[in-house]
């Protein structure tokens, strides 16, 4: 359950930061210096999932749920540029994910013809609508690809 969150809390918010600024934003809105940022943050967090996955095969020991949440945490921090040089435990662990006969066949469903940067690019703009919670409990819609153009969204209960 640790991992679940790890991912979800800490790995994949700077991965959102940099998909927002380098491939969801349009270039005359889009910041480098905040892309840069959150990638150096990836890099630091994923220090913690490198250091547990010493000796391991999987995030608990035997292929689990925590490994479908923070395993694909860690490829998207690959496939997006984060320094696997200094992260050998989270490269072979990444492999080991990718080379599995169910991953394999998921991706060649979903991807197939597409380079790595056009899959990307492709799932962050193929959501249709981003739901955006507020402290308010209002909730906003976003268009995808449209920036920060947030509308009211009606939410069915």
């Amino acid at each position: 359950l640790q991992w679940l969150h790890y991912a979800e809390g800490m790995i994949m918010p700077p991965i959102n930061n940099y998909v927002v600024e380098t491939i969801l934003l349009p270039p005359d809105r889009s910041n480098p210096e905040i892309a840069a940022r959150a990638l150096k943050l990836l890099n630091r967090v994923l220090g913690a999932a490198e250091a547990h996955m010493e000796d391991r095969e999987f995030i608990a020991g035997d292929f689990t749920v925590a490994d479908t949440i923070t395993g694909h945490a860690v490829i998207m921090s690959r496939r997006l540029g984060a320094d696997f040089g200094k992260c050998p435990n989270l490269s072979a662990y990444a492999d080991r994910l990718e080379a599995r006969p169910a991953f394999k066949a998921a991706e060649a469903a979903c991807w197939s013809g597409r380079s790595t940067p056009a899959r990307i690019s492709y799932c962050a703009r193929s959501m249709a609508t981003l739901r955006i919670p507020t402290q308010a409990g209002r909730v906003f819609r976003r268009e995808a690809g449209r920036g920060s153009d947030l509308k009211p969204a009606t939410i069915p209960t």
